[in-house]
């Protein structure tokens, strides 16, 4: 990412952070107010970051915001690079290379993977007896 690259990412993100505490979830008008990065684009930081949005607007913690949604995008591009980029216009990295190594957290305490078709939001912990228990 270039240096002017990174410095607009930074004021779309200061600008949707004030237009979120301003604005609320009226994604339409948020993304109007963050230079037109797509409703969609709005819900899905919303929803990435939902435990932070709803901590009341302070100005510091909207420079936390920005450097917290900056250094989760440096990691995906450097856990993509020469795979393709993860923004791109055609939603991310194509699935040539084959199946991927399953994301972190999708794992569960026990360090085990989750099935396939399990419940995305649960996690389960191991109960000392070798069964697993819904984590609450």
């Amino acid at each position: 990412m270039t240096s002017s690259e990174e410095e607009r990412l930074c004021q779309v993100l200061r600008k949707f952070y004030s237009a979120f505490h301003t604005l609320g979830r009226d994604w339409e008008a948020v993304s109007r107010a963050a230079d037109d990065v797509g409703p969609h684009r709005c819900e899905a930081l919303y929803s990435a970051n939902q435990a932070f949005l709803q901590l009341p607007y302070q100005p510091l913690l909207a420079d936390a915001f920005v450097a917290m949604v900056k250094d989760h995008c440096h990691n995906l591009l450097d856990a993509h690079e020469g795979v393709g980029a993860p923004f791109a216009a055609g939603g991310g990295a194509s699935n040539s290379e084959g199946p991927q190594p399953p994301h972190p957290a999708s794992r569960t305490l026990t360090g085990r993977d989750h099935a396939p078709g399990g419940g995305g939001t649960t996690m389960t912990e191991e109960d000392g007896s070798g069964r697993s228990s819904q984590a609450a």
